[in-house]
């Protein structure tokens, strides 16, 4: 019970709400059981209620959202499933991990990917509407993509058809022109990169590699470093990171 009272994701009001529910089935009552009761309820996420079963009472709130669940983790930083707690809007949050916090290196490449994604504005690209920093964290609010990536997607429906396959191929090719017209190339590409929202639009994702005109940010550009995915790069690009351009 303190546990989920000093997580301030409830109100002591909701928890003798939930008892009162309970109640009706049994007068037992377990940590676990109370803890059912507020997912039940809507109260809380089942990844909250589990970090608090486990002792960890703090970390859900950053800055103006609360913390509902992990969406993915990258390289660059694990993005969380948010919401505004006026607005009460779902967005996506990227956080820079702690141990690069005191990185320069990670940290100018994290405010360059922000940058990057704060020039797009199309509907097949996430956008990115804010950067910040609280209690000595850095992350990006983004647009919340509803949906699963392709890697997941033919994970657990097996390959595309043919006019699927062209529908999503078109849609990445017009968030693509869209950035390299704003001089950006996105160096990335791959199906874990490629959001498919529930209503079959899809949104390019995760600009950490990301090129902004000829910059090389953070020094991340060498003749003998692999910038992007090997499975996915392009062959100029394996042989020089710097001849990637939009063709690649």
């Amino acid at each position: 019970m303190r546990s989920v009272l000093a997580s301030k994701l409830v109100t002591i009001d909701d928890i003798k709400k939930v008892v009162a529910s309970l109640l009706i089935d049994s007068d037992l009552f377990t940590p676990q059981r109370i803890s059912d009761g507020l997912v039940a309820a809507g109260m809380l996420t089942p990844w909250q209620s589990a970090k608090i079963l486990a002792g960890r009472n703090r970390g859900f709130f950053l800055g103006s959202y609360r913390l509902l669940r992990p969406l993915g983790k990258g390289g660059m930083g694990v993005v969380y499933l948010a919401e505004h707690h006026v607005m009460k809007r779902l967005m996506a949050l990227k956080i820079l991990p702690p141990e690069s916090s005191s990185n320069a290196r990670r940290i100018e490449c994290f405010k360059q990917e922000a940058r990057a994604a704060a020039q797009l504005d199309h509907q097949n690209i996430v956008r990115a509407y804010d950067f910040s920093e609280c209690e000595g964290k850095l992350y990006i609010v983004m647009e919340y993509v509803d949906g699963i990536d392709l890697r997941q997607a033919v994970a657990r429906d097996g390959v595309f058809s043919v006019p699927a396959a062209m529908d999503i191929l078109q849609q990445s090719i017009a968030g693509l022109a869209h950035a390299h017209q704003r001089g950006i190339i996105h160096r990335d590409i791959k199906p874990s990169n490629l959001l498919l929202r529930s209503d079959g639009v899809v949104k390019i994702s995760d600009m950490g590699l990301a090129r902004v005109g000829r910059s090389d940010v953070g020094g991340l550009e060498s003749k003998n470093r692999l910038i992007g995915s090997a499975d996915f790069v392009a062959p100029e690009q394996v042989i020089d990171s710097t001849l990637a351009d939009a063709r690649s």
